[in-house]
């Protein structure tokens, strides 16, 4: 299991893909596992609007911990 944000050798930022997947899961386990998450259909726009958000917020703190 990999360790995000601050540890021992310094910042480790979450990427988009990694987020996907974690939301992606998430979804699944709450609607099932047949949920459709193709990123055309309403569950995988919201996904990735939430991932693309999260990401956003994982740049800034990156930047503020380099600054």
């Amino acid at each position: 299991m990999v360790t995000y944000g601050l540890t021992d050798t310094g910042f480790l930022r979450k990427s988009g893909a990694v987020l996907l997947t974690e939301y992606e899961a998430l979804f699944k386990g709450a609607l099932g596992d047949d949920l459709n998450t193709d990123p055309t259909s309403p569950e995988g726009n919201l996904i990735g609007a939430l991932a693309e958000r999260e990401s956003l917020i994982w740049e800034v703190v990156e930047a503020t911990y380099l600054s």
